[in-house]
């Protein structure tokens, strides 16, 4: 599995840069939201917006358990709903799934890896359309995604919730690294291109220990959004001299 690095700036510097061009982001769902770290570097920058966490080891892992509720602590002054938790897998059924539970929590996935120690924990499973209807859930603005290969799935499953969303922060995929249903970054750049969104951006990349390339967060954008602001090719990247304009 990939080597991963602390959570960094650069979700946040983007989520600011994209407010500043006119992003509303008023509703954030963190998918595969650990033990919060994500939600709470997104505070900083967005205090005022509504959290969904997805997460469904929270309350199968102390220490999730106890970083989420220190986090929903600390954040109710903000008002009630202001970061709610959700303990379940996403997917495009609602069921009962066998999760992989690794030691450290990193890498757990509804995928079994054979040369990757786990446990296998039964945790429910719901599609996000149905669930958000369900439980009054606003439509989302920004949506994080870190699933460990089951990023098309949770997309099926969103339904009409993904023609609310503007932007789309995904940890996605070079190699099959879960097996052969792990989607691959080019597959889900196809799916959303279909669903009316630009891959504009990597903010981060993983690799394994052979300093191979496994993964990166990849950032997708709705066209509409980058109409809008009317940015020059390259400013959504950190190093803009990399940018080529496209000719014709």
């Amino acid at each position: 599995m990939p080597q991963r690095r602390a959570l960094g700036e650069g979700d946040r510097q983007l989520i600011q840069d994209l407010r500043a061009h006119g992003l509303a982001a008023r509703v954030i769902y963190d998918i595969g939201a650990a033990a919060g770290g994500w939600t709470c570097a997104m505070l900083q920058t967005c205090p005022d917006a509504e959290y969904h966490l997805f997460e469904p080891l929270a309350e199968r892992r102390a220490d999730y358990a106890g970083e989420i509720g220190e986090l929903l602590r600390t954040t109710v002054r903000q008002g009630p709903g202001a970061v709610r938790l959700h303990p379940v897998a996403l997917g495009e059924h609602n069921d009962t799934t066998q999760l992989a539970m690794t030691d450290d929590g990193v890498g757990s996935s509804v995928h079994h890896v054979a040369s990757v120690a786990s446990t296998p924990v039964e945790v429910p499973l719901v599609r996000l359309d149905d669930y958000a209807r369900q439980h009054g859930l606003a439509r989302p603005d920004v949506v994080k995604m870190d699933v460990q290969a089951s990023e098309d799935a949770i997309l099926r499953g969103m339904g009409d919730l993904l023609d609310h969303a503007q932007v789309l922060i995904i940890e996605t995929w070079l190699r099959r690294c879960y097996g052969p249903k792990t989607p691959l970054l080019t597959e889900l750049v196809a799916t959303l291109r279909e669903r009316g969104f630009t891959f504009v951006r990597v903010i981060d990349e993983y690799y394994n220990d052979r300093h191979e390339l496994l993964a990166m967060d990849a950032v997708f954008v709705r066209r509409e959004l980058l109409e809008r602001m009317h940015a020059a090719p390259g400013e959504l990247i950190e190093r803009p001299e990399l940018a080529v304009r496209a000719e014709g």
